[in-house]
């Protein structure tokens, strides 16, 4: 469950490829930024994802 405050306006969420993202936020200032990755020995199953925040009003 989820709440948030009367007049709050939730984030446009959308997912792209990481060049195109790159892209549109490159006028904003990286205020974040932390890499995760996955593994799975049993099944060989290996994956990183990678989380970036950019900040549009900040230069």
């Amino acid at each position: 469950i989820f709440r948030w405050s009367k007049g709050i306006k939730k984030p446009d969420v959308s997912v792209v490829e990481y060049k195109k993202a790159k892209e549109k936020a490159s006028s904003g200032k990286l205020t974040f930024t932390k890499t995760v990755a996955l593994e799975d020995p049993e099944s060989d199953f290996k994956n990183t994802l990678q989380y970036e925040y950019y900040n549009s009003m900040r230069k």
